[in-house]
């Protein structure tokens, strides 16, 4: 075995939490580890470790330690500044700990109306150091929110009562002025009309100072996807008449973009995406996007699906949080119940309310040629889709945390002799993670939706539901499950329950074991769950997690109903939901 460059032993007295955090933090012990040899480096190491030790007790309540740190017998921090020696064979680590303080008097103020201290600092409460510096960060924090922008600390006095153990705090706040905002400085801008960045942002000049609004501006800026950094920055003095000026510092991305993707799923085939956009396209942070898609490539229970679409957005329109979308389609679906040819055209306005909050409304014309059991025929829809998304997961490809609602409302009006009617339909998703060697996630998922004021017949086949393949029940074939019309013949429901539910157990760094069930049901009704039929699969997954999200594989097989048609196996990237 390799022979260390030093020997290091520590001798803590104390609390055993403490002493593995003493270890762990310490430099000599990183030193021995890397197997240092050269005295000088140990030398440092050792001095650095006398604040590293003190640091480590005060963030665990720990002011009447005791440190101690030899080398070869000689105390560290006695060495004369220029001491130099070769090497350094013996190294100890002497620690007492002594014993916990607790908070005494504990004093911040003044406060701003309204403010909370963290329940930790208060008299009798472990007196970590931490603590302190959040209380004081949360008392000023209170302050900018209300306008004061340049609230500091004026004085503090911390005082260590070794004979009660116990630790005195007293800080003075300086709030400063109500800080209004000045100018915007923009700085990095190339391509992008700083007009225009002015109307994104939105940042209004004499608006009362907070933090949140900044917060704002940056979001909005980075929603653009135009911008690679966006950074704000605050004036260091505020003006005689009370403002103050914001810089914000921009680095603009690369203006082209082009990407593809691919899902092979074992009876739907091969699905291929393409996508080409442009970031800046007018000068004003403007997006333009075509997509093209085909699908159905080798499928067994359908035939080919094509796509071709382009869509216009403009942040800042009407108002900085709205970005106003425009866009057009044309598709083709040869889906084992239907058979259809649409052109779509759309314009409407997006409104991000915060990180989590948006929503959408459209208007939305659509005509469509269909064939199915129920014959050709010919749509002619005026819509208004109205869509709200609340998300709140931790990570879109690859969630842990956090749960999802997708909700959205689209009535329709019949043209050309089509009937009129409304389309509703809601995702919601939770995940939950425990564990930290081997972290267990457990995801859910429920899906509902409805048609009403237009029957089986006289609404579009892809309004309508089905259920079956990777989006829905995994183990049945792709839209398997539909309203059975006898005869042979089936089609699309109007009514529609999804629940799906998995655990993904970390087996190794980069593999994770996924164990899957979910359940479909149909029906002819407006209610969902109503007249109409269930079926279930289940099955084992593994993902491959790489820096863009896992690679998945699932491997499913029915459970329950009479739709299912052996094993089927799903490959794609991203979580299935």
């Amino acid at each position: 075995m390799p022979v260390a460059a030093f020997d290091l032993r520590f001798k803590i007295l104390g609390d055993e939490a403490v002493s593995d955090a003493i270890r762990d933090n310490s430099l000599l012990k990183t030193a021995e580890a890397e197997k240092v040899r050269n005295g000088q480096d140990i030398i440092a190491a050792a001095r650095t470790d006398y604040q590293q030790i003190l640091g480590t007790l005060y963030k665990n309540g720990y002011y009447s330690g005791t440190v101690s740190i030899l080398l070869d017998g000689q105390e560290a921090a006695d060495l004369p500044p220029f001491f130099t020696t070769k090497t350094i064979s013996n190294v100890q680590v002497r620690v007492n700990t002594g014993e916990p303080f607790k908070f005494g008097r504990t004093r911040i103020a003044p406060l701003a109306p309204g403010s909370e201290l963290p329940a930790e600092f208060m008299r009798g409460e472990p007196a970590k150091s931490p603590v302190v510096g959040a209380a004081v960060d949360s008392a000023i924090l209170s302050w900018r929110e209300i306008g004061y922008a340049k609230a500091e600390p004026r004085s503090q006095s911390i005082t260590a009562d070794h004979r009660r153990n116990r630790l005195d705090v007293s800080v003075e706040l300086a709030p400063g002025p109500i800080v209004r905002f000045g100018s915007l400085d923009i700085r990095g801008a190339k391509t992008v009309r700083e007009k225009r960045i002015r109307q994104i942002a939105g940042l209004e000049k004499g608006e009362v100072y907070s933090p949140k609004a900044l917060d704002e501006v940056a979001r909005r800026l980075r929603d653009t996807g135009t911008f690679r950094s966006v950074a704000l920055s605050e004036g260091e003095v505020v003006a005689p008449d009370g403002t103050m000026d914001i810089t914000a510092r921009l680095v603009e991305e690369k203006p082209r973009r082009f990407g593809f993707g691919a899902e092979l799923l074992s009876t739907e085939g091969l699905s291929l995406s393409s996508y080409w956009m442009h970031r800046n396209i007018l000068g004003g942070a403007e997006n333009l996007r075509f997509d093209a898609s085909v699908g159905g490539l080798g499928g067994s229970n359908s035939g080919l699906d094509y796509r071709l679409a382009v869509a216009f957005s403009r942040p800042g329109t009407f108002a900085p949080a709205n970005t106003l979308i425009a866009g057009a389609e044309l598709a083709q679906e040869d889906e084992p119940e239907f058979k259809s040819s649409s052109a779509t055209a759309s314009v409407g306005v997006r409104r991000r309310l915060s990180d989590r909050v948006e929503y959408t409304v459209r208007l939305r014309y659509r005509y469509s040629k269909v064939d199915d059991d129920l014959g050709e025929r010919t749509f002619s829809h005026l819509s208004l889709p109205v869509e709200g998304i609340f998300d709140a997961r931790d990570q879109l490809l690859d969630p842990r945390s956090g749960y999802y609602f997708r909700a959205e409302v689209s009535p329709y009006l019949g043209l050309s002799g089509s009937a009129s009617g409304a389309r509703f339909f809601s995702d919601n998703r939770g995940y939950y993670t425990f564990g930290e060697s081997r972290p267990v996630t457990l995801a859910g998922r429920l899906q509902f939706g409805s048609v009403i004021g237009s029957g089986l017949r006289d609404t579009p086949p892809d309004l309508l539901f089905y259920s079956g393949g990777g989006g829905t029940v995994r183990g049945h074939p792709y839209q398997s499950l539909s309203v059975d019309l006898g005869n042979n013949n089936s089609v699309g429901g109007t009514n529609f329950l999804g629940l799906s539910a998995e655990a993904r157990v970390r087996a190794f760094e980069k593999i994770s074991i996924v164990l899957f069930a979910d359940a479909g049901f149909i029906g002819a009704g407006s209610l969902p769950g109503n007249d109409g039929n269930w079926h279930s699969g289940a099955g084992l997954g593994i993902r491959y997690n790489t820096g863009v999200g896992p690679i998945r594989l699932d491997v499913a097989a029915p459970v329950s109903g009479d739709t299912g048609n052996g094993i089927q196996v799903y490959v794609g990237i991203g979580q299935a939901f």
